[in-house]
């Protein structure tokens, strides 16, 4: 077995432009084809990549907030307990970025500390996407303007044949 890393290169993901229309043009058409299962699988990756730190941040509000409605007791345990799992789950985030960085594709571990920015910069492509699929040429690629309901009628028209 080889290992041939170096041979292969990202055509559509080589800077923050060609990675946000990369998703777009996955996004859209997926969209197109099926839009509820793309709304939950959008909502499915927010709660996967943010939720830890949605809920680190949450967890570390809770333990300075006191009202007389919620018992001090019950909420600051609360709040230790979310604090302790979404910390560790950052923990494990920054690990395997930190591991996959250095083991996985040879690149400084200073790319780990970016993982929430990325997260971010991800989770805003994919709604803008949602919200941008409604829209005629809403996929760029290469300079120029794609219309998806050609491609998307196109698509099912084959799978129609495929199906007789």
């Amino acid at each position: 077995m080889v290992r041939g890393e170096q041979y292969v290169t990202a055509v559509w993901a080589r800077d923050f432009s060609t990675l946000w229309h990369g998703l777009r043009r996955l996004l859209i058409p997926l969209y197109k084809q099926n839009r509820a299962g793309t709304v939950l699988v959008t909502v499915a990756v927010i709660l996967l990549l943010l939720a830890p730190f949605i809920l680190l941040s949450l967890s570390l509000w809770l333990s300075n907030f006191h009202t007389e409605f919620v018992s001090p007791g019950n909420l600051h345990l609360t709040a230790a307990i979310l604090a302790l799992t979404s910390a560790s789950a950052v923990v494990l985030i920054f690990i395997s970025a930190t591991v996959q960085s250095k083991l996985g594709i040879f690149q400084s571990t200073m790319y780990a500390l970016c993982c929430p920015i990325a997260v971010s910069i991800i989770c805003s492509c994919f709604v803008s996407s949602l919200n941008d699929a409604r829209k005629d040429g809403s996929v760029t690629w290469r300079g120029r303007q794609y219309n998806m309901t050609e491609y998307t009628k196109l698509l099912s028209d084959n799978r129609a044949k495929a199906k007789r």
